[in-house]
């Protein structure tokens, strides 16, 4: 659907796994798409991307390549799994999972939305600025483990 009404998006995947052989074999013949196979380091890619996808159905905490891509502005396109739906609050997309069909309809929203592109742009870095540093981060779990401490709970 993408292919043919939103022909300027391309898709990168990278990252290899146990079904790396039938997603190649699914996507035969979709020209917009590119696998990149494991990389050891997508610095590269972060910067060159205008929409970090995560597509989780089973479970997902919070995703290090979702916070990743927010600290240079890529904008967070969801499934409502799990922490997606909070990572993505006012700075991105959230989808049903497992609706391919809802999936696409929010990649073309948003590649015909220039507007909208270039605010969800400046609110994912903002987010990530604000809740998803490493420092931030670590303050919070910090937190978690002192009040557990002092709660009583060991």
């Amino acid at each position: 659907m993408c292919e043919k009404a939103a022909p300027q998006i391309k898709f990168l995947i990278a990252g290899a796994g146990s079904k790396e052989k039938e997603l190649l074999e699914m996507a035969n013949g979709v020209r917009n798409l590119k696998f990149l196979g494991f990389l050891p380091d997508v610095t590269e890619i972060m910067n060159a991307i205008d929409v970090n996808l995560n597509c989780s159905f089973i479970s997902e905490t919070s995703s290090l390549s979702l916070s990743e891509g927010m600290s240079v502005g890529a904008i967070p396109v969801v499934s409502d799994c799990g922490g997606n739906r909070f990572m993505a609050e006012n700075c991105g997309l959230v989808f049903p999972k497992r609706n391919a069909q809802a999936l696409a309809q929010a990649l073309i929203s948003l590649s015909k939305d220039t507007q909208l592109k270039q605010r969800l742009k400046g609110s994912a870095t903002e987010r990530y600025s604000t809740l998803f540093t490493a420092k931030r981060m670590t303050m919070e779990t910090e937190k978690i483990y002192l009040n557990k401490t002092t709660s009583g709970c060991t």
